[in-house]
Order: structure tokens, then sequence, then C-alpha cells
């Protein structure tokens, strides 16, 4: 039996654009031939309004299984522009921004437990 490795990325997909994103799905994609591989993502295409575009389930991408939850709230691009700003510019914290803006969670329930690897949320 082989073992598991999830990678979780806020985004995949052929369509999806960013560096982690592309990363992910390179990983992914060398690792398939001696490791069960699934990548948890999202339902988003687009990081500055995280709208779903992917329909909700199992899915696979160049022989990947991926795993999307859709997003609760689409992004609210001015008021996120206004506080990366501010964070840029040290006017908040980093813990001030992410209780502002509110961000999404998911909950998932992974059974087998597989190795997970986890990317940096933009």
């Amino acid at each position: 039996m082989r073992k598991k490795i999830a990678l979780v990325n806020q985004r995949y997909g052929l369509e999806v654009n960013g560096g982690s994103e592309l990363h992910c799905r390179q990983l992914a994609e060398k690792l398939i031939d001696r490791y069960d591989v699934e990548v948890i993502t999202t339902c988003a295409v687009d990081y500055t309004d995280w709208a779903n575009y992917y329909p909700e389930g199992i899915s696979e991408v160049n022989g990947i299984t991926v795993r999307r939850f859709s997003v609760d709230k689409k992004r609210d691009v001015k008021a996120f522009s206004k506080i990366s700003e501010q964070v840029m510019c040290g006017y908040i914290s980093p813990e001030q921004y992410l209780n502002i803006i509110g961000e999404s969670q998911i909950n998932i329930k992974l059974e087998d437990n597989p190795i997970l690897v986890f990317y940096t949320l933009k």
C-alpha cells in the first residue's frame, strides 16, 4: 500500500496562475508515481474575488485527484485592496488584517492520516 500525501493550496487547476499554485501542481505530478496524491483546494480560480469557478467535489487534473470546497463568500476587492495597502505600509498588523477581512475557513476531515503539505495563503 502506497503512502498518501495531501497537498493543500488555496487554488488549483490548469487555468490557475500563481507561484504556490504552479509549484503545488508540479509537485503533485512528480509524486504521483510513488504516492497516492490528493490536492485539497477551493473552487476559486481568481484570487482577487474568490468567486467559485470549479464545481465542488472530487475531480481529476492530469491524473491527480482534486477535492474542491466552495468558497463561502466572494471577496470585497475594494476593501481587500485598502486593507492590504495598510498592512504593507505597517499601519495594521497581519493579525488585525485577518480579523478585518474575515477570510473563510474550510473544515476538512481526512481519512487514513495522509501526509499534509500546506502552501502559503496570499
